[in-house]
């Protein structure tokens, strides 16, 4: 679950006379009716609380996860709420007069079916993707997900989906090939040499290097002495910068 900072008033654990203080002293804020802050809660979600919302969407994915941000706040509100006219915020309506949770930012599940609903085929797959990668879904409530969408329009792009991608950037890359119908793998073991990001065909490797796991002299050398051994087996080698994949 986010760590948000913000609960309602019954979910702080304080006496009367404890919440009473806190609140007198400024370790906690009210923010909205029934909810409460620290004065270093994410401000995201209090602003969503504020304009009467709950935080949704790409904008509650936990910070873990690899997530195309679109410089908007995603709120979502009920079924019957009214929904704010807010300049840089988009507002989700859910199909049901409850929000299917007492938190701050709405469940993890529920935003990743946001996601795919709300965004495009390359978006929702990354953040479904990126959350199978880190271990908060598994592969088989994923593809539930995926396989949940009824939009026409999203269900030959969906069919791409794929548990083992190990980045967004993967994602992004092995879309573009897969668009195109040619074959490509993801996370392939390859003997001698291990893993490697992406197979074309049967010998093109391609390996999407970012800057958390692809600096310094030990990994630079590393990266090589993979390339060299892949070069010996037939294969060749493209390595792509996270900026290659996203702004060439």
């Amino acid at each position: 679950m986010r760590d948000t900072g913000v609960a309602q008033r019954s979910d702080w654990g304080l006496s009367r006379s404890e919440f009473a203080a806190a609140v007198s002293a400024g370790r906690l804020l009210r923010i909205a009716q029934g909810w409460y802050a620290t004065p270093q809660a994410d401000p995201d979600t209090v602003r969503a609380l504020r304009l009467g919302g709950r935080l949704c969407c790409l904008s509650a994915l936990p910070a873990e996860m690899w997530v195309p941000r679109d410089g908007r706040l995603h709120i979502a509100v009920r079924k019957s709420d009214p929904a704010p006219a807010v300049s840089g915020v988009t507002v989700h309506r859910l199909r049901s007069e409850g929000w299917g949770s007492s938190e701050a930012a709405l469940p993890l599940e529920t935003n990743l079916h946001l996601a795919l609903r709300h965004h495009s085929v390359e978006v929702g797959l990354t953040v479904v993707e990126t959350a199978v990668e880190q271990g908060l879904l598994t592969p088989m409530a994923a593809a539930r997900l995926v396989e949940g969408q009824t939009s026409r329009r999203y269900l030959s792009g969906l069919r791409h989906f794929d548990p083992r991608s190990g980045s967004g950037s993967e994602t992004r890359v092995r879309l573009w090939f897969q668009r195109r119908n040619v074959p490509i793998r993801s996370q392939v073991q390859i003997v001698g040499v291990g893993r490697v990001d992406l197979l074309v065909g049967e010998s093109l490797v391609i390996e999407v290097d970012s800057a958390a796991f692809h600096t310094g002299r030990e990994r630079y050398e590393e990266d090589r002495r993979r390339d060299l051994a892949l070069t010996a087996l037939g294969f060749q080698v493209v390595r792509l910068a996270y900026a290659q994949v996203f702004t060439s």
